[in-house]
């Protein structure tokens, strides 16, 4: 069963790859949502967190703040690796748990492992191909707005934080252009599918 990493900068439609990707019968390993589960409540990584970045990165009952996390992290490169260094252990850890559970499970066409800092991270190692979605940065900027409530300038700034785009598609092997419609980005989907011999 193959292993594809799907990656994608803020506002670029990831999420919608990756639930269309999940109507066609993949396993989808989540990284974020991995993320959150290694910083919930009671875990040695949220205290080491709130020891790191202060108690302000916690909420008045005890849960990570992401906002106030990334507002921490993505103003200061070097807390930005430290935050890096503290995680990407635990998480990499876990998403290769799973990749072995649903290589064991019957019924799935493929696993997507749907990962923001997917090539930061060195888990497009664990794939056999890489998909980077990609849209223009007024769509993303537009998009993030919309989602998030956060301003042009607040979105541009982690746009900025992130990989360039230019030097993921040098190491993405696939790349999707979600600057237009729905319709549009399935039919993108759908002939990469039928190139790897998936059933549509």
């Amino acid at each position: 069963m193959d292993v594809i990493g799907l990656t994608g900068g803020i506002g670029t439609g990831k999420s919608t790859v990756s639930a269309y990707l999940r109507e066609q019968g993949f396993a989808i390993i989540d990284a974020d949502q991995i993320a959150r589960q290694v910083t919930e409540p009671g875990t040695p990584l949220l205290a080491e967190l709130a020891r790191e970045f202060g108690a302000d990165v916690l909420t008045e009952g005890g849960v990570l703040d992401r906002k106030a996390l990334a507002s921490i992290v993505f103003t200061d490169v070097e807390k930005r690796k430290k935050l890096d260094s503290l995680t990407h252990g635990r998480i990499i850890q876990k998403i290769q748990e799973q990749i072995e559970t649903c290589k064991a499970t019957k019924g799935y066409q493929g696993i997507i492992i749907d990962a923001p800092l997917l090539f930061e991270t060195g888990l497009d190692e664990k794939c056999q191909e890489t998909w980077l979605v990609t849209a223009k940065q007024d769509v993303r900027i537009a998009r993030v707005c919309a989602r998030d409530g956060m301003t042009a300038q607040e979105v541009a700034a982690r746009i900025r934080n992130q990989m360039g785009e230019e030097e993921k598609k040098k190491r993405a092997d696939w790349i999707i252009d979600n600057s237009g419609t729905i319709q549009g980005l399935k039919q993108q989907i759908q002939a990469l599918l039928a190139q790897g011999g998936y059933d549509l």
